[in-house]
């Protein structure tokens, strides 16, 4: 135990003389992610099959060039990485990813690198928690000369059987092995129970880090955002035709959200990202403009960074790659 407070304090200690050097803090860092965009569906989609979109490193200059600052790059690393230790990630699959990487930053935008859709570890945390901590060390060691602009995130939306009293117990030996060769690399961690603000309460944030980024995400109301999604089930064609008009009651429900996380990030001293949002195109166009405006305003209110989910994938998405456009009222409802 001795030695583990040792080595705490000396990489606390690292990490405060690299804020007297000059380095942003988790703070400055998380106020340059926003307006930011998910690139979501292609390197977290399930393979072989995958979801039939493509990466393509000109997309991020069109992120960019439409004025957004943050990027967000779900990757599912775990279906690249063996079965048994050491867990060795694809180095192809590594050279796919830093491709893009290397475009978004050269498109100017700052990147939080998400481990996403680790279905394994969901179902059985005790079973997987090796492998999930030996691809995090590969991570943090093949990223470690990266700029302060690349970010990690932890992990995408824990649940399941990935309980918070497991989650809390896993974060900071996740967090230890980034720390090992990435003292100062601001990175994100969010909630259990899908990654909502009703899991806060229950969240343990490891102590005396000071380049941590709370993330949370929010869908509310879900049967307005989700009516219509195949993938929540059949149940979600009930909720078709639902609108969101900003009425004074959907507006105190979505500031209440709001507000929650934003006591905890006072309380515990850290910046907050709101690490997605967004709303199925089976809803009417109008409620979903009104929607997103709602949710890009109260995020700039209350000082929180956001991604918008989802750029050219899928249904929630705010560009058309057929067309090679954006669907504008959108888009104009992210930006500020």
């Amino acid at each position: 135990m001795a030695l583990k407070a040792s080595i705490l304090l000396l990489l606390m200690a690292r990490a405060a003389s690299a804020h007297a050097g000059g380095v942003p803090d988790a703070a400055a860092v998380n106020r340059g992610l926003s307006p930011g965009m998910n690139y979501g569906a292609i390197f977290d989609a399930k393979p072989p099959e995958g979801w039939g979109w493509v990466a393509k490193e000109g997309d991020f200059k069109i992120i960019a060039a439409a004025g957004f600052r943050g990027l967000r790059l779900p990757v599912r690393w775990d279906a690249e990485a063996g079965l048994a230790a050491p867990y060795t990630i694809d180095p192809r699959f590594f050279a796919r990813v830093d491709r893009m990487l290397d475009a978004a930053l050269g498109a100017g935008l700052t990147v939080v690198l998400d481990f996403h859709n680790f279905d394994g570890l969901m179902a059985d945390p005790e079973g997987q928690k090796a492998r999930f901590l030996g691809i995090w060390d590969q991570l943090a060691h093949h990223y470690r000369g990266r700029p302060r602009r690349v970010l990690f995130e932890i992990l995408n939306e824990p649940h399941d059987r990935l309980t918070p009293g497991l989650w809390n117990a896993l974060l900071p030996r996740a967090l230890a092995v980034i720390r090992r060769e990435n003292p100062d690399r601001v990175v994100l961690v969010g909630t259990a129970d899908w990654g909502g603000p009703a899991a806060l309460d229950s969240l343990r944030l490891p102590a005396g880090d000071p380049n941590i980024i709370l993330s949370f995400h929010d869908y509310s109301p879900f049967h307005f955002t989700h009516q219509g999604a195949s993938w929540v089930g059949p149940q979600s064609q009930a909720w078709l035709g639902t609108r969101w008009t900003g009425s004074f009651k959907e507006n105190e429900d979505l500031r209440g959200d709001f507000e929650r996380v934003d006591a905890y990030a006072r309380a515990h001293g850290v910046p907050v990202n709101l690490g997605e949002y967004g709303s199925n195109d089976a809803a009417d166009e109008g409620s979903r403009v009104l929607w997103t405006a709602a949710m890009s305003h109260a995020a700039r209110r209350f000082g929180f960074s956001y991604f918008y989910w989802e750029f050219k994938a899928g249904t929630m998405a705010v560009y058309d790659e057929k067309t090679g456009a954006w669907r504008s009222d959108l888009k104009n409802a992210i930006l500020p």
